[in-house]
């Protein structure tokens, strides 16, 4: 028999493998790479880390700036940030597995690996070259994100 996943290991890990119907340790083992790297990015980064504004645009016509950790994702910094939540719902835990966390990069962009090229081109309204998922897109120094209007939740 297998070593049934701890109840006391850190919420927002218990939550994700929940979400991806793993119930013991070996069914981790089967899990796929991208997705338990993307399960370590939903982790909180240290509070030693500098913080920089991160300007986001709202689909209400509202923009706020959100201290944010450098390397930090929008699904990490969600935990802290409701108003995150409100618009983006991160359906599949930040796993790059749904694209309710899409948003549009204005400044900062960064390229997409793969895995989350091969996502955002299923995800309403892409557009390449601006377009990524929140809980990939890693902060950075100027970064500016606009959150579009309505999105599609298959889960």
């Amino acid at each position: 028999t297998s070593l049934k996943i701890p109840s006391t290991l850190h919420p927002q890990i218990l939550s994700t493998l929940n979400l991806g119907g793993i119930k013991t340790v070996s069914e981790i083992n089967n899990f796929p790479d991208a997705g338990l790297l993307a399960l370590s990015k939903t982790l909180l980064p240290p509070s030693n880390l500098p913080l920089v504004p991160l300007k986001i645009h709202l689909p209400s016509n509202r923009t706020f700036s959100l201290p944010s950790p450098l390397n930090s994702t929008l699904h990490s910094l969600s935990s802290t940030s409701p108003i995150l939540t409100e618009y983006l719902p991160f359906s599949c835990g930040g796993l790059s597995s749904c694209s309710t966390c899409h948003v549009y990069v204005v400044a900062g962009y960064t390229e997409p690996e793969e895995e989350e090229e091969d996502m955002l081109e299923l995800s309403e309204g892409y557009e390449e070259g601006k377009s990524r998922l929140g809980c990939c897109l890693e902060v950075r120094e100027g970064m500016e994100v606009v959150i579009p209007e309505g999105f599609k939740d298959y889960w």
